[in-house]
């Protein structure tokens, strides 16, 4: 997956500060589900992005897995 892809599938761009470092990573929430990608340092090193869930169960790593799940939760109704 790309940064185009994520900010197509419509993704919002979240700075991130450690220690002195500052980065960003993306995030897209459907009530209390949240998305998120890895950080652009670990972009910059596999030469790809990845969407997680905070505790790590799903890991999305290809375009189209990641828009049909977004689909998914755009045509039901999220409480």
């Amino acid at each position: 997956m790309t940064q185009e892809d994520l900010i197509k599938l419509e993704f919002n761009k979240v700075s991130i500060s450690e220690d002195d470092h500052t980065g960003f990573c993306f995030e897209k929430q459907y009530g209390g589900v949240v998305f998120i990608s890895g950080n652009n340092d670990e972009a910059a090193e596999d030469g790809t992005w990845y969407v997680t869930t905070p505790c790590q169960s799903f890991k999305f790593y290809a375009y189209n897995d990641m828009k049909s799940v977004i689909d998914l939760f755009n045509r039901n109704k999220i409480y």
